[in-house]
Formats: C-alpha cells, sequence, structure tokens
C-alpha cells in the first residue's frame, strides 16, 4: 500500500521478461491475449498485428505491466 508521500514507480521492469526475450502465443493474440515465456504465462499485446496459437513471439516494449509483443517470422 502506497502512503501519501510514496509515488507509484513509472515504466519499471517486468519481473519475470525483459525485452528481447522470446515466446510463444499461448492462445491467439487480438491484439491481446496469454503468451508463455519459459515456465511463466503472461497476459501480453501484440504490435497491429494477429498473431495465431502456437507462433513464436518477441517482447519489443514493456510499459509498466504491458508487454508488447510482435510475430518472429
Amino acid at each position: 500500500m502506497l502512503d501519501k508521500g510514496d509515488k507509484p514507480m513509472a515504466a519499471a521492469a517486468h519481473p519475470l521478461v525483459a525485452v528481447g526475450d522470446w515466446g510463444e502465443a499461448h492462445s491467439p493474440l487480438r491484439p491481446a491475449g496469454r503468451a508463455k515465456f519459459s515456465d511463466h504465462y503472461l497476459d501480453v499485446v501484440a504490435d497491429g498485428s494477429y498473431v495465431s496459437a502456437g507462433q513464436q513471439i518477441r517482447v519489443i516494449a514493456i510499459e509498466g505491466n504491458r508487454v508488447v509483443v510482435q510475430p518472429i517470422e
């Protein structure tokens, strides 16, 4: 819980993934869905394109708790 003097962290690194990490779409990303990175499943958002379940993806940005991915071709 935050005290009145505490400020929330802005754009902190995600604790489970980093920009450049590779994973696999666990569900279709239209643009949001679930992806698996190592042993962790995360909610992610595709950067502008539909991604089929099972397709390899890469983290291209982390915006607060929002993980943005793109398909690897």
